[in-house]
């Protein structure tokens, strides 16, 4: 048989108003427990602290399962807009990759181009030194019609003879340049009356002597078969012509080219 504990609590409520009119009251409370169930509570306060525990668990595993998803689905959407921009970049780098290749073939085209005309100039260029050079040897005959040659008299053994052609002008014979260059000097010589002298800047130099003015002055630029004087048809006219070459004397006729 149960043992029970009896426990009086005692409340005592006085209230006074006006005077003697109100009696005093008193409230008893009377509560009754047991040992049992005081087990009871403690064995269901305990179950409660544990379901508690159990929720406050299980909110922490959700709330972090949520933040983890929520992490993720983050990542992986940022993740996938960054794989969108990579591949838009690699879309214009190809592109420009692309347009960067037609210019190259562009480039290459006009670089074959302009090699082959480049090449083609050179060789023009190069064709027209040449004639240049050719054209600066004198070689050319000093005359616009035929004359004849006079003998001379000196030695070509003798140490002093200075190598030269003496022609006895036809009628109406003109003297020319016999190669491109420049007018040296235009002088007075004591035999023929004048003497021009023409540099063909390649170690060349040659004389023309004669009575008549000459057309030409210092400084001029002369061409291959420019009049040096004018014939005046007398047939004793006559015209010496020489050439040096490195400031000495060589013989015309090894240069002149009678046929031309």
């Amino acid at each position: 048989m149960p043992i029970f504990a009896i426990s009086v609590r005692i409340s005592a409520l006085m209230k006074n108003v006006m005077a003697k009119k109100h009696k005093k009251k008193r409230i008893y409370t009377t509560s009754v427990t047991s040992n049992i169930a005081s087990d009871k509570t403690k064995y269901y306060r305990t179950r409660f602290n544990v379901f508690r525990a159990c929720i406050v668990v299980t909110i922490l595993v959700v709330a972090i399962g949520a933040f983890a998803t929520w992490y993720v689905l983050k990542e992986f959407v940022t993740m996938e807009a960054q794989v969108k921009t990579l591949r838009e970049t690699v879309s214009t780098q190809e592109a420009t990759i692309l347009d960067l290749g037609k210019k190259n073939a562009e480039l290459e085209s006009r670089n074959e181009i302009l090699s082959v005309t480049v090449g083609k100039q050179q060789v023009e260029n190069e064709e027209q030194e040449e004639i240049r050079k050719e054209r600066a040897i004198p070689n050319g005959f000093p005359l616009t019609s035929s004359a004849e040659i006079e003998e001379q008299e000196t030695d070509p053994e003798d140490e002093d003879y200075i190598p030269m052609v003496v022609f006895v002008m036809s009628e109406n014979s003109d003297i020319v340049a016999t190669a491109d260059g420049t007018v040296l000097s235009v002088r007075e010589d004591s035999v023929y009356g004048n003497c021009v002298v023409i540099d063909h800047g390649n170690g060349y130099q040659t004389l023309y002597k004669n009575t008549e003015p000459p057309k030409v002055s210092e400084g001029d630029e002369v061409v291959r078969g420019a009049i040096i004087y004018v014939g005046t048809g007398d047939e004793e006219n006559r015209f010496c012509y020489q050439i040096t070459y490195l400031d000495q004397y060589t013989d015309p006729m090894e240069l002149i080219d009678i046929e031309g």
